[in-house]
């Protein structure tokens, strides 16, 4: 059952059992996913659903802050019921016991030995745990604007049910904050079909099943090193933008004399926009960048202090 249906049903449910707080909370979270598909103008599959959900949920808990910090404990309750309701819609986490089952299985399979491998078993865990990519779009923070800060490298899987990860790498790399970040694919060698409409799709690199660790280990290695070297080519190019920007700005800013200017033919003065004489020194300073240093020629001694020049 989709968990579009699921609310359906639920929300029959809570009404033949006049569970005002279910009914609400059931409501609200249909008009969040009815706002969310008028804006892509689509409709949200269950894994889209789940987000618009946890940020209802992260919202009710900044709620809950705010009212306990008023002394509001009646509000911040409801707040908390509210979280629980939206809860038992979302995909159900993993026990501590089962999370270590899947830890050990993939250091098996990587044959991981030291900490400094530690990052790759951890980026496997991730996706091992999502199951299917829909769950693991979450992680990635699909509809943000900032990249996730853990996730360095995405290895996934050709082969995944509902959507398999040709598409998966299209609509992540689709992503203008997503788009730099490594993924290779892992497939079957008798999926190497695949492997053209992945790398078509984005994918960095590719490496065939059973994985061996030595060659995980070179191939993340060397898309993180490009990944790196990338990163630091668009800081600079960023930093060469900026200031090329300021540069502009500067021209832009620079001020330029143009066309005749009224000057007066005797004592030099010349007349401004607005019709008064200004002194020549004091105009060119307010429409040009130059500066003045004020000194005294030798024709204007001789004819100022005839007693003191000297011929």
């Amino acid at each position: 059952m989709s968990l579009h249906d699921r609310l359906t049903e639920d929300l029959k449910r809570a009404m033949k059992a006049r569970d005002q707080l279910r009914m609400d909370v059931i409501r609200m979270i249909k008009a969040a996913v009815m706002n969310k598909e008028m804006e892509i103008k689509k409709d949200l599959d269950d894994a889209e659903m789940s987000r618009v959900m946890t940020t209802m949920i992260k919202q009710r808990r900044e709620s809950v802050e705010q009212f306990e910090k008023g002394n509001r404990a009646e509000l911040a309750a409801k707040e908390r019921q509210e979280i629980t309701i939206l809860e038992s819609y979302l995909p159900q986490a993993l026990s501590p016991e089962q999370l270590s089952t899947v830890v050990e299985a993939v250091i098996q399979e990587t044959g991981a030995r030291s900490l400094k491998e530690m990052g790759l078993v951890m980026k496997a865990v991730m996706v091992r745990v999502a199951g299917q990519a829909k769950t693991a779009f979450p992680m990635l923070d699909m509809d943000g604007h900032e990249p996730p800060n853990q996730i360095d490298l995405i290895l996934m899987d050709v082969l995944m049910p509902e959507l398999d990860g040709v598409e998966a790498c299209r609509q992540i790399k689709s992503r203008p904050h997503l788009c730099d970040i490594p993924v290779i694919m892992v497939t079957a060698k008798s999926d190497l079909s695949n492997l053209q409409a992945a790398f078509a799709a984005g994918a960095n690199d590719y490496i065939t099943k059973p994985v061996n660790s030595v060659e995980l280990l070179a191939r993340a290695s060397s898309a993180l090193a490009l990944k790196k070297e990338m990163d630091c080519r668009k800081a600079r190019e960023g930093e060469l933008r900026r200031s090329n920007d300021a540069l502009q700005k500067a021209l832009r800013d620079v001020k330029v004399l143009r066309g005749l200017i009224p000057i007066c033919a005797s004592c030099k003065k010349i007349r401004n926009d607005g019709g008064f004489w200004q002194q020549l020194e004091e105009y060119i300073g307010e429409h040009s960048e130059d500066e003045f240093s004020h000194g005294i020629c030798q024709p204007c001694v001789k004819k100022l202090y005839p007693g003191v020049y000297q011929d």
